[in-house]
């Protein structure tokens, strides 16, 4: 499936029409005199550089997917094909995390850095960040967005260019590349099903130009259709009886739930819950949980979720050149899109609250109509009292657009080549979330408040019990609650300039090739929530805002110098500068590379450069946002209870506390910065075999991280008793204490209830972290051609990962995240195979993705490999039309999981997926084109 950019050019000349078709060994041969056979080789710009070059190859390895290659192995969407990629290994919230903050969008992790630490860019120009934070945290780039169909090629740079690009690109450049030539006008239909019912898709897309004496032009659209897919479609997640857990763990829902003050369940009755058995699809029944009590619940009010969201999306994109003269052009392009997507998080909850300062957090109350302290629990609600799906249905609704526009040139008859462009990109979203009004919800259970209790310190209410066990209307459950409206926007202008010149000047071994850039940008990000989801109105749903902006200026320059015949040397720097609210951050990074050919079928290559990436606005501008939180109270405890240390959280009265966390943005952030190593060797003995080996290494520096709340309690106690657990002495007035204790808010000591006690406790983001890693990509491609059996291609990738350690926060020791099995769930390796067999009229490939073993989830072992198998067959009727069916998932292999994996679906999201065994088929046509 991935190739190195010389074997695209092989194999897939005519997916890749800006390329020259090259053998092996001309594709890594170094630059060679304008007489030689360079001069048939066109000059192109490969990710990494801003300098045309002819060998494919250069100091750092870039990596290529073809449209045939998309096609061939079976990917239905950029999702499926940026899973597939050996160098994407972060742990990743996907459409699966329907809790999550991004429900709506896909990521992409190179090295496992982060996806904010991967720069996307489309047609070599970066697009707005998806309008909402990865994580609630940081930004990054929704790949969702770009439409399949109109892909080319894409091209993926692993290591830092900052040198080259600027900002974010630590851990590598994806780069895809959209159609820029239309050979007639090309119509594609793709429809695909299940074998186990839901998650069917169709997709349509049609792309044509218009071309003058003058004008180039090629537009296309595609419109998809993705239908949902439930988690009740697949018996391993339809049903709490699928967790593997011994069947005494094995529980009901807790969907009506009464419980005393010690959380001991109230037995509500057989025929309590039987008169409930209608709901959920007759599903609830009279159950008891060991150790707890007896209760209501269903097995099944868990499959009520989607494991893959509906979407319909429509994309439309443009690209015209109109030619001035033979040296001068104006240019515009134009990427356009719409989708309208839906989730389901399962239905929705509630638990009698009270509000701790702007929280929700569960607390018993008094009940007069039965004269015990009592808590009521609606884990959740049923179907019937929603009024079905729609209620509680998620919806994202976004809009994009992207225009570059400008003139591009050639100065007179000197090699300089020129280009000014203005590039404007804009991301909108509607978010929609239903959620449960807490207020409303005590009302309706509770009625009014009758004040407080003078012996148990709780909330007095009059609740008959029959109210908790009575089914809500669909207006009943209407008036308690109501849908979250989140208007999110994200937008970037650039004005730039580049230059360059592949001949700047002659040296002995060759021209020297050079190039610049000016470029002056804005970025303004915007998540504006409901303001009620901000102060814990609706019960266990928090939101974060942010709104704020930044001038960016940037310049740089490259040079392609050849030492000589067999040695290529290439270096870059780059000076960016950042201003953001009172704060102005310059930053200067750098790359060399060296490529050495001792023969024409032997590329020795090396690469060294630093990186950085600006602070994310999220980071910068966030307001404040609450969550509950716990953690131990280390100044009552070191202050009353000295006698339980030094573990407090297990032997003091006041270890396990709760209180309500917050956070918010700090402009006070510096750049995160990095360094990025990479070695490696590309041979290719004869025509048809390729094979490169690839070391690299990056060290991530000033990682921007939240504070631990753990940490700011222990350093508050610290402040308040003047002095560390080891008894060195510390100054209530230094600037860190005084920091520190406006970080953490206490009961005034007259506090009947909970004297000095903790009530919220603030983090922010601080630049702290160190994350390293290095590893082994591998790549080999085999072509054999026949001639009475057809043509066979092979490629393998594999990366494995030697090493991975992060160091969240000075002081604290480094942490293996390959050793660290419980708070780390990535594998070691990554690998893909494909091999295609064409004969006459037919192809047929058969591609294999391999993960490495991940975690457990009680992190005490590794879990064997899996691999996924993915088939397809391609009947070419003629030039301009073909016929292709694709089996992916082949075997139907069902995601990895063991008998610790007991939380809910029972495997891990971040890396497999519940669809199984899938089929499509696609018809491609083209008419108008050459030869028709």
């Amino acid at each position: 499936m991935l190739k190195h950019s010389l074997f695209a050019l092989l194999i897939a000349a005519s997916a890749l029409p800006m390329y020259p078709a090259v053998a092996a060994d001309d594709a890594i041969a170094g630059p060679t005199p304008p007489s030689d056979q360079a001069q048939a080789l066109q000059e192109v710009v490969v990710t990494g550089s801003r300098i045309p070059r002819t060998s494919l190859e250069g100091p750092a390895p870039v990596v290529t997917i073809s449209a045939d290659d998309i096609l061939k192995n079976g990917f239905g969407n950029v999702s499926d094909i940026m899973t597939a990629l050996t160098q994407n290994l972060g742990a990743l919230d996907n459409n699966q995390y329907t809790n999550g903050f991004t429900p709506g969008a896909q990521a992409v992790d190179l090295r496992g850095l982060g996806p904010n630490h991967t720069l996307v860019l489309v047609n070599g120009r970066r697009i707005a960040d998806y309008p909402q934070a990865y994580g609630g945290n940081s930004n990054f780039t929704d790949i969702s967005s770009i439409p399949t169909s109109i892909i080319d090629h894409i091209e993926i740079l692993s290591g830092s260019a900052s040198a080259v690009y600027g900002s974010d690109a630590i851990s590598g450049v994806i780069n895809f590349i959209l159609k820029k030539k239309a050979e007639g006008t090309s119509m594609e239909l793709r429809g695909g099903a299940t074998q186990h019912g839901g998650g069917a898709s169709e997709r349509f897309s049609i792309s044509s130009g218009y071309n003058t004496d003058r004008l180039d032009s090629v537009f296309a659209l595609e419109l998809v259709n993705q239908s949902p897919l439930w988690a009740y479609q697949r018996d391993f997640t339809r049903t709490r009886l699928a967790s593997p857990a011994a069947p005494s763990k094995l529980y009901p829902g807790l969907d009506f739930v009464r419980m005393d003050v010690d959380e001991n369940y109230i037995d509500p009755g057989a025929a309590t819950c039987n008169a409930l058995s209608s709901l959920n699809h007759g599903s609830i029944i009279y159950a008891n949980r060991v150790n707890w009590g007896a209760y209501c619940g269903s097995y099944y009010d868990i499959g009520y979720g989607t494991l893959v969201n509906a979407r319909k999306a429509a994309n439309f994109y443009g690209s015209a050149t109109y030619h001035l003269s033979d040296s001068v052009s104006l240019f515009l392009d134009i990427q356009a899109g719409i989708s309208r997507q839906k989730s389901y998080k399962h239905p929705l909850k509630w638990q009698n609250s009270y509000p701790l300062n702007g929280d929700s957090t569960p607390v018993p109350f008094y009940n007069q109509a039965t004269g015990q302290v009592e808590q009521w629990q609606r884990e959740y609600f049923t179907l019937e009292e929603e009024g079905g799906f729609d209620a509680a249905t998620l919806r994202n609704n976004s809009k994009t657009l992207s225009l570059n526009t400008g003139i591009k040139g050639t100065i007179g008859d000197t090699n300089w080549n020129y280009e000014a462009l203005f590039g404007h990109s804009q991301n909108q979203l509607e978010s929609i979330t239903p959620g449960i009004l807490s207020a409303k919800a005590q009302a309706l259970y509770l009625g009014p408040s009758l004040g407080t209790d003078p012996d148990s310190g709780y909330e007095i209410y009059n609740a008959p019990v029959s109210r908790l066990y009575t089914p809500l209307t669909p207006a009943e459950f209407a008036s308690i609650s109501q849908a979250s409206l989140d208007n999110d926007r994200s937008r970037a202008e650039v004005l730039s300039l580049t230059a360059n010149n592949t001949r700047l000047f002659d040296l002995p071994a060759g021209p020297v090739g050079v190039a610049a850039v000016a470029e002056y940008g804005y970025q303004h990000f915007a998540m504006r929530p409901d303001p009620l989801s901000l102060d814990g109105s609706y019960y266990g749903y928090h939101n974060t805002g942010a709104v704020g902006s930044r001038h960016h200026t940037g310049l740089g320059m490259e040079f392609s110098v050849p030492v000589f015949t067999q040695l290529n040397w290439n270096l870059a720097g780059r000076y960016d500068s950042y201003r953001y609210g009172p704060t102005t951050a310059g930053k200067f990074t750098y790359s060399t590379g060296l490529e050495y050919r001792p023969v024409r079928s032997l590329l020795l290559r090396g690469s060294f450069g630093t990186g950085f990436r600006a602070p994310d606005l999220t980071y910068l501008f966030a307001g404040m946002s609450g969550s509950s939180s716990g953690g131990t109270d280390y100044y009552l405890c070191r202050r009353d209870e000295p006698g339980t240390a030094p573990d407090f959280a297990d032997n003091c009265s006041n270890g396990d506390i709760g209180f309500n966390g917050r956070s918010y943005g700090s402009t006070a952030l510096k750049d995160e910065t990095s360094t990025s190593f990479t070695a490696g060797i590309v041979f290719a003995p004869f025509k048809a075999f390729m094979m490169s080996v690839d070391y690299y290494r990056i060290k991530l520096s000033n990682e921007v991280e939240y504070q631990e709340s753990d940490t700011i309690l222990r350093e508050e106690a610290d402040c308040r008793l003047g002095r560390t657990t080891s008894g060195a002495p510390v100054d209530i007035n230094s600037g860190l204490c005084q920091q520190v204790l406006s970080q953490v808010v206490r009961n005034p000591a007259s506090d009947l209830f909970n004297p000095e006690g903790v009530t919220s406790v603030l983090v922010l983001p601080i630049n702290a972290a160190v994350d390293k890693t290095s590893g082994i990509d591998i790549n080999a491609h085999y072509l054999l051609e026949t001639a009475r059996i057809g043509k066979f291609d092979f490629n393998l990738d594999f990366t494995n990962v030697l090493d991975h350690t992060i160091q969240l926060f000075p002081g604290d020791p480094a942490v293996s995240e390959l050793s660290d099995w419980y708070n780390y769930v990535i594998p070691r390796n990554k690998g893909t195979f494909s091999t295609s067999w064409e004969i006459g009229h037919w192809t047929t490939t058969v591609h294999v993705s391999r993960l490495g073993g991940i975690p457990n989830y009680d992190g005490t072992a590794r879990l064997a490999p899996t691999s996924m198998y993915n088939a397809s067959l391609v009947y070419r009727f003629n030039n301009d039309s073909a016929l292709t069916f694709v089996v992916d998932n082949l075997l139907d292999t069902k995601p990895k999981r063991d008998a610790t994996w007991t939380a809910y679906p029972y495997y891990s999201r971040n890396w497999f997926s519940a669809v199984g065994r899938a089929f499509s088929l696609q018809f491609n046509y083209r008419f108008g084109g050459p030869g028709t």
